[in-house]
């Protein structure tokens, strides 16, 4: 569980669910081969997924929305470090271990 703040208020975000990762797992790995909509709409399908852990009411239009380049790139690692999917993190002031 890790607490962020996104826009000027803080979320709780979640590990991703196992059943999460087996439903989204192929599009996980292969991130990098995704066009950028792909991209877009499968960052915001774990964002929502994560939230939606601690926020059991929140709408996937509401993450869509809150989620923007910027922050896209100090949300996404965190969540991945939270869910075991990732020893590194951004350089937005967490720590990184390689």
């Amino acid at each position: 569980m890790k607490s962020l703040n996104v826009n000027g208020i803080d979320y709780v975000f979640k590990p991703l669910s196992l059943g999460t990762l087996e439903r989204m797992g192929d599009r996980i790995a292969n991130f990098d081969n995704l066009n950028v909509l792909e991209q877009c709409t499968l960052t915001i399908d774990l964002v929502f997924e994560s939230l939606r852990r601690t926020y059991p009411n929140i709408e996937r239009e509401l993450v869509a929305d809150m989620i923007d380049v910027e922050n896209m790139y100090q949300i996404v690692p965190v969540m991945m470090k939270i869910s075991g999917l990732s020893t590194e993190v951004n350089t937005a002031g967490e720590e990184a271990k390689k």
